[in-house]
């Protein structure tokens, strides 16, 4: 209630005043391994938020720009170590954070590749011989 200039009393005022003064807590389902040799990987985020249900999320990886998550999304990873960062902010600002470090290593080399590579190297072995026994048997007819 307040007193105004002239004595005058206003009506009460009620008021519910509600502080949110905790970040929501972040969890990162995916991705679950710590290295691949995938190009990307899942990330699949889950929040805990008990004042605002939809709070504002967005990702990045390796210190870059910022994504707003909307659901799985697959982040592309560089070779060597990345770091995923997800951050999640509730109406008051409050501001939750997730990080998760995944290695890629290179690729291996297919054994395949290897088969085929050693069957070209073999074939071209025997046309070199083959060109050098016929060079030399014309140079023996001379």
């Amino acid at each position: 209630q307040f007193r105004g200039r002239f004595d005058i009393l206003s009506d009460p005022i009620t008021a519910l005043i509600t502080l949110d003064m905790s970040a929501p807590l972040v969890q990162l389902l995916g991705p679950t391994t710590r290295r691949t040799e995938d190009s990307s990987v899942a990330l699949v985020v889950a929040f805990i938020e008990d004042r605002d249900p939809s709070p504002s999320i967005r990702w990045r990886v390796n210190g870059g720009q910022w994504y707003p998550y909307a659901g799985q999304v697959d982040v592309p990873l560089d070779v060597g170590r990345n770091v995923i960062e997800v951050e999640c902010a509730d109406a008051a600002g409050n501001v939750g954070t997730g990080e998760w470090t995944i290695e890629r290593m290179e690729e291996e080399t297919p054994l395949t590749t290897w088969l085929v590579a050693g069957v070209i190297v073999v074939a071209a072995a025997v046309l070199l011989g083959l060109y050098l026994l016929r060079y030399r048997k014309g140079r023996d007819e001379e």
